[in-house]
């Protein structure tokens, strides 16, 4: 998915313990591990780290920043976006044992603004396909924090989505538990851990037969709705939990977004899928 796909995502919907923030133009802020993905199995165990500013010597590519990019008229975008361009293995850096592997991993969060007084919308857009080494792994991915001026009042949106699938040549099935509190696997939080959506309730796991697989996608009700947040909002962040079957894969799409007052959920969601025409640098 190119860099403007997401970012239209992001405007059609409309902690960790991290340090040192990244300011760029329009007062909006991330902190400096854009991506932090940790996994276990067994007694192994790794971190893979995507930072802000690109290290020479991770072979990563760098994360994009785009400082009020006109993506389409009268539409201008302020953040942040990174998509790894080969599969990233992680590794347990003691034993060199294969705790999964991405075949993709993508997050763009920032601001979206316009010309003609439409509100900004501020949040995440985000996809990852992943596949579990020899053995069944624990899995965490959060994002950085995107904190800017306080929002009042403001309506937010949250949709995620997944896909579980028995890898051929796997054991027989394959199935996905949540790791957070009550089983569930996806959270959208903002000012520094307060929950606006607990999605993905896999208490029961998520399973598939042999060689099969299978969607399951939470969403506000109806679909692409904004329900009040219930508190003024100045930081957000995007974080998942669970525990996948060896071998197997899944993959996940989703949008975490706020805008500024209910009555602006009635403005076209044109969105931060306008970047789908602009190629990455």
């Amino acid at each position: 998915m190119t860099t403007k796909s997401r970012v239209s995502r992001l405007l059609a919907l409309g902690t960790v313990g991290v340090t040192g923030f990244v300011s760029i133009a329009h007062g909006v802020s991330i902190s400096s591990n854009y991506i932090t993905v940790t996994a276990s199995s067994g007694t192994n165990s790794a971190t893979l780290t995507v930072p802000l500013i690109d290290n020479p010597f991770d072979n990563l590519p760098a994360v994009d920043d785009f400082n009020n990019v006109e993506v389409l008229p009268g539409i201008f975008f302020t953040g942040w976006d990174w998509r790894n361009g080969n599969s990233i293995e992680v590794r347990d850096p003691n034993t060199n044992a294969l705790l999964l592997t991405f075949v993709s991993l993508g997050v763009t969060a920032g601001n979206a603004s316009f010309t003609n007084g439409s509100p900004s919308r501020y949040g995440f857009d985000f996809d990852f396909t992943m596949v579990a080494g020899p053995g069944a792994v624990d899995v965490q991915i959060q994002t950085g924090v995107l904190s800017f001026a306080s929002v009042s009042s403001p309506s937010g949106r949250s949709d995620v989505g997944v896909t579980l699938t028995d890898t051929s040549g796997s054991a027989p099935g394959a199935s996905v538990s949540g790791g957070f509190a009550g089983g569930t696997a996806f959270h959208a939080l903002y000012n520094g851990g307060s929950i606006f959506r607990n999605y993905l309730d896999f208490s029961v796991p998520f399973a598939v037969g042999q060689d099969q697989s299978d969607a399951y996608a939470d969403n506000m009700v109806p679909p692409g709705s904004f329900d009040g947040v219930g508190a003024d909002v100045f930081s957000m962040q995007v974080s998942y939990s669970f525990s996948l079957t060896a071998n197997d894969q899944f993959s996940s799409t989703g949008t975490w977004v706020i805008i500024p007052s209910p009555g602006a959920v009635a403005v076209g969601f044109i969105g931060l899928s306008a970047l789908s025409a602009r190629r990455r640098r």
